[in-house]
């Protein structure tokens, strides 16, 4: 169990590192081509990137829990 999620952790804060990497790069360089069309973008990536920021708390958070109701 304890395995399992900390893998889910890792690859959901790898998921969330990328979606910030992108969203920078978005926000820097997608407004001269994109026009406005880029902010539309810029918000369903943070969208997304609050959702994945989301799923990672609650692992840590049950993680936390099951860790002390073992004990």
């Amino acid at each position: 169990m304890e395995m399992e999620i900390s893998e889910m952790e890792m690859e959901m804060e790898m998921k969330l590192r990328r979606w910030r990497w992108v969203s920078a790069m978005v926000s820097d360089f997608g407004d001269e081509r994109a026009g406005g069309e880029s902010e539309m973008k810029i918000s369903e990536m943070e969208i997304s990137e609050m959702a994945m920021e989301m799923k990672l708390w609650r692992w840590r958070w049950v993680r936390l829990w099951s860790f002390r109701l073992q004990r």
